[in-house]
């Protein structure tokens, strides 16, 4: 006894000191206190018991809650009840696209959501790309009876034969259930056709910075833009002051200041190539202005470590960007690229790193001429067609633009005239230091 005194110390509580336990106490008190009873014998374990007072299962059974032990977690979640099919599919369908269901929308024939980096549902891919700052994920009615039973308390009423048979009237009492799955399937096809789906909204795409609507307003509240349909979804807490309709000199001088910033310390071959990089820096924003295609965007260098990477990254760090590795030279494998890609992500900018040799490609060719992709659906026996609203750019050394892919490429050359330019002076812009997605790069006007 002796011993446990001396480990155990100040845990040995009355029961009216055991009520001021935390949880991490009490867990270090049933540690102890086991650890303790397996050095005794029978005997000095009952005597021990008997001297002290409760034992930590019996106060824990006669005062603590389940959620204070941490053995149950409180459901809060909203009580669905399932027992009428009929009933349920409709209320289902005044549900989706609101309330635990938000973030749900119809996007063609389908239902979709757009987790962001971090939240449920944002599943990362496991070879080395990057899906940028959200994803793009199709709800099958499986998906959506999934979610329905995560994100809300599903019960069912079942007759009580006890308590009908004391009440002599029926009595039912409600029990856990899982979803049934045919008036999901009847609340998703609703939905997706828009009959009586009240909060399910069109989406025509995903922007992570300000756009200008086609009217020539600006959109820059987060959230879904009805006017334009689409989802603005502010990149890594980006915050952008209030854009003035009207701007001042002072102001356009003070945004163009900021825009040559970034690249002042590049050192573009010309002028014209200057001008092809500030023009790439406002495509994603005049999106719904200037519908696509779009040419592709090549960034080369006659070395490497000539900052080719770092202006690719002004990029994708203003408007958020997919990272594909290198290009697949197998025009099969570049289809399935493309299309998960456009199926799957929402970033405005798609990089393939690092292009070698000569660049020639009838199914890269396609993609840059046309407004809507078709191939065959992934997973499934369809063909599918989907917009092609992406700027698709790549890095290389040396590379060359073969077939018919000069005339629809924007060629930016940097060229630091050194053999080994990554060993050369570092500054500000061309080090990774410039700012990123913060409101200070983006200009106000």
């Amino acid at each position: 006894m002796a011993e446990f005194e001396k480990e155990f110390g100040e845990y040995l509580a009355t029961e009216e000191d055991w009520n001021d336990r935390t949880n991490d106490d009490l867990d270090y008190q049933e540690t102890m206190l086991f650890w303790t009873l397996e050095k005794m014998t029978e005997e000095e374990a009952a005597e021990f018991l008997d001297l002290n007072g409760p034992t930590y299962e019996e106060h824990m059974l006669e005062t603590a809650t389940a959620e204070e032990l941490g053995l149950e977690e409180p459901d809060d979640r909203e009580e669905l009840f399932i027992n009428n099919e009929s009933v349920f599919a409709v209320e289902l369908r005044h549900r989706i696209g609101a309330g635990p269901l938000a973030g749900i929308f119809r996007r063609d024939k389908e239902l979709v959501r757009t987790p962001r980096v971090g939240e449920d549902g944002y599943v990362p891919p496991d070879n080395g790309d990057d899906d940028g700052p959200a994803q793009v994920q199709v709800l099958t009615p499986a998906y959506l009876a999934a979610m329905v039973d995560t994100r809300y308390h599903v019960q069912d009423l079942v007759l009580d034969k006890d308590e009908t048979k004391k009440a002599g009237e029926k009595k039912y009492r409600a029990v856990e259930a899982l979803t049934p799955q045919r008036p999901v399937e009847r609340a998703y096809n609703a939905a997706v056709m828009g009959e009586d789906a009240p909060h399910v909204r069109n989406l025509q795409g995903v922007t992570h910075t300000p756009v200008l609507r086609r009217d020539g307003t600006v959109l820059s509240e987060p959230g879904y833009d009805p006017v334009s349909r689409l989802l603005y979804l502010p990149n890594n807490g980006l915050k952008v002051p209030p854009i003035p309709e009207f701007p001042t000199d002072e102001e356009r001088d003070q945004a163009r200041e900021k825009i040559l910033f970034l690249i002042k310390d590049f050192p573009f071959v010309s002028e014209d190539h200057r001008a092809n990089f500030v023009g790439a820096m406002f495509t994603p924003p005049l999106k719904p202005l200037a519908p696509p295609p779009y040419q592709f965007l090549f960034i080369t260098a006659p070395n490497p470590g000539s900052g080719k990477g770092f202006l690719a990254e002004i990029l994708g760090g203003l408007h958020g960007r997919v990272m594909r590795g290198e290009m697949p030279r197998d025009a099969e494998e570049l289809r399935k690229t493309i299309t998960s890609v456009l199926l799957s992500t929402t970033a405005p900018i798609v990089q393939f790193d690092n292009l070698r040799g000569t660049v020639k490609s009838s199914v890269l060719e396609g993609l840059l001429t046309t407004a809507e992709w078709s191939d065959r659906h992934l997973g499934h026996n369809e063909d599918i067609s989907v917009k092609n609203d992406r700027f698709w750019i790549a890095t290389g050394n040396n590379a060359h633009l073969g077939g018919d892919m000069a005339r629809r490429v924007l060629v930016v050359e940097i060229d630091p005239k050194m053999p080994n330019p990554e060993t050369g002076p570092s500054t500000s812009t061309r080090s990774g230091t410039w700012p990123s997605t913060g409101a200070s790069c983006w200009p106000r006007s």
